[in-house]
């Protein structure tokens, strides 16, 4: 079989494991944070609403730069956004964890 197919599929299925992985920990750190119990899948509900937010940017992005420079980008975006999650889980803000998992839909959509 083609290495390059083999590779996309391993790529492919990390991202998938990635998506839900950050969707589990996401929810699970939001209801530590949240101020009301209803708001506490208000991160998870950002990272979708982030990703459609960004498909036009994404687009535009990838039309003048090419698909690789875009998912580069992508790439830069998931780790600006792991890092600020992280600082707002450590900081016990939950206003930016929802900020960032907001941003980090443009890695979502990017990368997909």
């Amino acid at each position: 079989m083609n290495r390059n197919l083999w590779l996309l599929a391993i790529c492919q299925g990390l991202f998938l494991t990635n998506n839900v992985t950050f969707i589990a920990i996401n929810g699970l750190v939001g209801w530590s944070l949240a101020p009301l119990g209803w708001m506490a899948t208000l991160p998870v509900m950002g990272y979708v609403v982030g990703g459609a937010l960004s498909t036009g940017i994404v687009a535009r992005t990838q039309k003048r730069f090419g698909r690789k420079t875009s998912f580069e980008l992508g790439l830069a975006v998931a780790v600006a956004s792991a890092l600020l999650c992280a600082y707002a889980a450590y900081s016990k803000n939950f206003w930016l964890l929802v900020a960032a998992t907001v941003i980090a839909g443009y890695y979502s959509i990017s990368t997909s």
